[in-house]
């Protein structure tokens, strides 16, 4: 019932002559606070024994046909939602799980898969379903601004690059996908909360990386979880010197660690030559007595930089 009352809370801001909404019973779901009391008419909106009321200025009533279909299908959504089994795990409703020999099956040798789905749940969703519909051994769900998929897969890896190759035919803004292999956990939500935070903090650090696991992202996470003291101190004494730069040095920097110091392959990327980056990395040395080609003092600034990026942002 929330989702659909922050759904109709949503709809009367894109549709400001929608007066009031209420149940079968007269209750209010939703009223206008924008509007004062004009000339109005009710229609129904219905999905099985659903039925709701919609009331909109009289004058906009050629909208009802549109109104009354966009309403009933977030209702069908809702409702289907509803008797989700995956949904309902979620959510801590495991009274089927016990006698469901499928579920217990996947919970035990299943990944959990979280997908970044932002303003288009249905699209993504529906990408999901039309992979996965009929298979056995997946579930999958909306959940947040978030698709989930539940199953076990031959080749993770692959089934994440396949679905997020289709998500970015759909220009989500730095798609990612998240996953961990349940081993029997039994409390969902509290997995995809662990996932959520693997996409939200390569979303705040802009770590390139598409598919995330807590493994292949230990660095950023033991860099984002330092002392905010410690962090304060690093941003004072290099905050300076690093705003300072262009943007074409702070793309060597960048590509440079993405390309594990590797000379060759780093100035490819950037399309300079050899000397230049060189030229770029000896700059950085005089400037601030770091020669990033060398490991221990590529990583001493590698975090400044974490640290300096992740406040800047």
């Amino acid at each position: 019932m929330d989702s659909f009352k922050d759904y109709v809370r949503e709809l009367m801001n894109k549709f400001p002559y929608i007066i009031e909404v209420t149940d079968k019973n007269g209750d209010y779901i939703c009223e206008s606070t924008k509007i004062k009391k004009l000339e109005g008419i009710h229609f129904p909106i219905q999905y099985n024994d659903i039925v709701y009321y919609i009331e909109i200025e009289k004058k906009e009533e050629t909208s009802i046909p549109l109104l009354k279909f966009i309403f009933e299908e977030k209702l069908k959504e809702v409702q289907e939602l509803k008797g989700n089994e995956l949904f309902n795990l979620i959510k801590g409703n495991s009274s089927f799980k016990e006698n469901d020999e499928i579920i217990n099956k996947i919970l035990d040798k299943g990944t959990l898969i979280l997908i970044k789905a932002k303003n288009h749940c249905k699209e993504v969703y529906d990408i999901v379903k039309y992979s996965y519909n009929n298979e056995e051994e997946y579930r999958y769900c909306i959940w947040e601004e978030y698709v989930v998929l539940l199953g076990i897969f031959d080749e993770v890896y692959d089934h994440c690059k396949s679905i997020l190759h289709n998500v970015q035919e759909l220009n989500i803004r730095s798609p990612r996908i998240a996953l961990e292999a349940l081993n029997g956990k039994t409390n969902i939500e509290e997995a995809l909360k662990s996932l959520k935070s693997l996409i939200e903090l390569s979303d705040r650090v802009g770590i390139r990386k598409e598919i995330l696991t807590s493994s292949n992202i230990i660095f950023e996470r033991v860099m984002d979880g330092i002392n905010n003291s410690l962090k304060e101190e690093i941003i004072a004494t290099y905050e300076n010197y690093l705003d300072s730069q262009d943007s074409d040095t702070l793309k060597t920097i960048e590509t440079f660690f993405q390309r594990d110091l590797n000379i060759s392959d780093a100035s490819k990327e950037l399309f300079v030559h050899r000397n230049t980056l060189l030229y770029r990395l000896d700059k950085i040395k005089r400037e601030i007595s770091m020669d990033l080609r060398n490991f221990n003092e590529a990583m001493t600034f590698y975090v400044i930089y974490f640290v300096w990026k992740s406040n800047s942002r």
